[in-house]
């Protein structure tokens, strides 16, 4: 999971330490794998960098299904077969 648990959500789940403690150390790693991705694909793992690869590949996608699935339902076949392209998009600028 590329995504990370924000300190504002961490606190409010009031974790015990050593649960809070796994939670950061998933965190890091999540930045660790888009830093990667983010030199990989643009040679630098700058902010702006690291941005586009969350939003490519967390923010769109879960946009794009979010509100299919809190309606029971699967995002439809077209709109599955335009997601690639609507990330390879992001990816290219």
């Amino acid at each position: 999971m590329l995504d990370q648990i924000t300190q504002q959500d961490l606190a409010r789940l009031k974790l015990q330490p050593a649960q809070r403690a796994k939670v950061n150390e998933s965190n890091r790693a999540a930045a660790r794998q888009v830093a990667g991705m983010a030199q990989a694909l643009f040679g630098t793992a700058d902010r702006e960098a690291c941005d586009l690869v969350v939003l490519a590949l967390v923010d769109l996608p879960a946009s794009f299904a979010r509100r299919h699935l809190l309606d029971g339902m699967s995002p439809p076949p077209q709109r599955r077969k335009q997601l690639p392209a609507a990330v390879a998009a992001i990816l290219s600028t």
